[in-house]
């Protein structure tokens, strides 16, 4: 569970260093998918902001 906190405070980071958050929950959501090197699949383009995920 560490893990998956680590990984979506450093997408927060990322995004907010740039300028773009998300929602808490979608970054947490593609910090799973991205943990467990899963696709993503979703019609909502705001997930493009998050580098590193496959959508």
């Amino acid at each position: 569970m560490d893990y998956l906190l680590d990984k979506a405070s450093k997408i927060y980071a990322d995004l907010k260093r740039r300028g773009e958050l998300l929602p808490d929950a979608d970054i947490l959501i593609a910090a799973i998918a991205n943990a467990h090197n899963l696709i993503l699949l979703t019609n909502d383009s705001h997930f493009d902001r998050i580098e590193g995920l496959h959508i």
